[in-house]
């Protein structure tokens, strides 16, 4: 836009809210888990999950829907944008959680997603680390593609 007082010319920046995912880690499962929530947080650390930082922020109410589902009989959470995927994880007998979150668009931070095939619990990995993406699979796990963006690591 133009200032109408001066006649000098202005940007419009696009501004975004952003939520923070929490990392989080459970030493007696290896599972990650990403929560946005202060109090589900709270509630992990004292049943004696680690918390390993801001993993992630994606934006708030924009992008595409990300899933959380939770398999019952191994503990295991899974985070999904494909809703084929949910639907058929939902027949399998997993839980399914809600929208978690929205994805960042895909011009931004991927979120590379790894399962480990030798493991029922902490099976599925997610991150922003081409590094630890590439460790992983040498280390035996498989790659599944980006899971989802953020908008920074």
């Amino acid at each position: 836009g133009t200032c109408n007082g001066c006649g000098a010319h202005r940007e419009e920046v696009e501004t975004r809210k952003v939520v923070h995912m929490f990392r989080m880690y459970n030493p007696n499962t290896g599972e990650h888990f990403y929560t946005g929530s202060e109090v589900e947080k709270s509630n992990l650390i004292v049943a004696g999950w680690h918390y390993e930082g801001v993993g992630f922020t994606f934006p708030a109410n924009t992008g595409d829907p990300v899933h959380r589902l939770f398999q019952p009989s191994t503990g295991e959470h899974l985070y999904t944008m494909d809703v084929a995927e949910k639907d058929k994880l939902m027949a399998e007998g997993w839980n399914y959680e809600g929208i978690a979150f929205n994805s960042a668009y895909d011009t931004e931070v991927p979120q590379y997603r790894l399962h480990n095939p030798n493991e029922t619990r902490g099976a599925y990995h997610f991150t922003a680390s081409e590094e630890e993406r590439d460790a992983l699979i040498a280390a035996g796990w498989e790659y599944q593609g980006i899971g989802f963006y953020s908008s920074w690591k």
